[in-house]
């Protein structure tokens, strides 16, 4: 089970480097007409570095939680105080996040 973690946590981290590496690219760098922008797929398609930033965020969030299922998996024996610190880690990461997205809506209000 520990495996299929880990390698679940290898493929997440290269997809995010594919995922940026294209969000970047025709976001900042390839100067697009509208009409081949409209037919790039949605998440390649970034508007502002703060949306990038956003999905960073999402996409950190998600390693912690799969990294944190793979050192429960791993664990054989009861999990000691120190490995609250991802959860919390996690949390707090939520919560930034969510105040992130409540600033963003009332900056476009």
């Amino acid at each position: 089970m520990s495996a299929v973690m880990g390698a679940t946590d290898a493929s997440l981290f290269g997809i995010v480097l594919m995922f940026f590496a294209y969000a970047v690219t025709f976001g900042f760098v390839v100067e697009l007409s509208v009409e081949s922008r409209q037919q790039l797929p949605r998440w390649m398609q970034v508007e502002s570095v703060s949306e990038l930033k956003h999905t960073l965020v999402e996409v950190i969030l998600v390693y912690l939680v799969v990294d944190f299922a793979t050192d429960v998996a791993d664990a054989n024996a009861h999990l000691t105080w120190d490995s609250l610190v991802l959860p919390s880690a996690i949390l707090l990461l939520a919560g930034a996040l969510r105040l992130m997205s409540l600033r963003g809506e009332a900056h476009e209000a």
